[in-house]
């Protein structure tokens, strides 16, 4: 409510100004908007606000915000959706690849059949990568339902 409240006194008697919401999006953008002297931040102002109505939020706001101000940069939750695609589409890759390489050594003679261990060590770390990209696209699927049900 502080973030809106700002906007809309920034904004003053504009169309703008007398807002009920905001987009997700000008969050990114507090740490970037910067005061006449060049180095206050307009996210510094939301926080040293929020602390004058509250002081026990300084504690929640540092939890809370110590991601923008270390990376200063949130990414794009369509950037994130193309990497989660990206990654996907890489491990599918590999699992047919290997598939390649399983069915070549059926194919080998015996004696190189005999000492191949390739599927020993090959088909255990693609069940345990199997899990992890499933996860992977589980939490983007629950995060992308907070960052709809938020924007």
């Amino acid at each position: 409510s502080v973030v809106l409240t700002v906007g809309n006194y920034l904004n003053g008697k504009t169309k703008r100004g007398q807002a009920d919401g905001f987009d997700i999006k000008v969050l990114r953008k507090l740490r970037d908007t910067k005061g006449l002297d060049g180095h206050t931040t307009l996210l510094k102002f939301v926080a040293e606000t929020c602390q004058r109505i509250d002081a026990s939020i300084k504690d929640r706001l540092n939890t809370e915000l110590r991601i923008l101000n270390k990376t200063g940069n949130i990414p794009e939750f369509k950037e994130i959706d193309s990497m989660v695609n990206a990654l996907e589409s890489m491990f599918k890759t590999n699992v047919k690849n290997a598939g390649k390489v399983s069915n070549a050594i059926k194919n080998a003679p015996e004696e190189i059949k005999r000492q191949d261990r390739f599927a020993q060590v090959v088909d255990p770390f693609f069940e345990k990568a199997k899990k992890q990209v499933n996860n992977m696209l589980f939490e983007r699927k629950q995060a992308k339902c907070a960052y709809e049900k938020v924007a």
